[in-house]
C-alpha cells in the first residue's frame, strides 16, 4: 500500500511502515525520527492490534523555508 510517502508491508507476523518524510532545514532529524516512529508505531498498534515488527523513516529531502534564505 503506498499513499502520500506511506508503505506498508504485512506478514504473518505482523507489519512494516516506510515514511518516506521531507525535513525542514536545522530540524534534528534524528529526535524527528525517533518520534514519528514511536508514534506511528503506538497509533497502527492500537487501531489494529497488529504487531509494528519496524517503522523505517527515509529522508526525502531537506525544506529550505524562504525566511532561511
Amino acid at each position: 500500500l503506498m499513499s502520500k510517502g506511506v508503505k506498508v508491508y504485512q506478514t504473518d507476523e505482523g507489519v512494516e511502515i516506510d515514511v518516506h518524510i521531507i525535513v525542514e532545514y536545522n530540524a534534528k532529524i534524528p529526535a524527528v525520527a525517533w518520534d514519528i516512529q514511536e508514534n506511528v508505531k503506538k497509533e497502527v498498534q492500537s487501531m489494529t492490534e497488529i504487531p509494528v515488527l519496524a517503522v523505517n523513516i527515509h529522508v526525502q529531502g531537506v525544506e529550505i523555508l524562504a525566511e532561511e534564505r
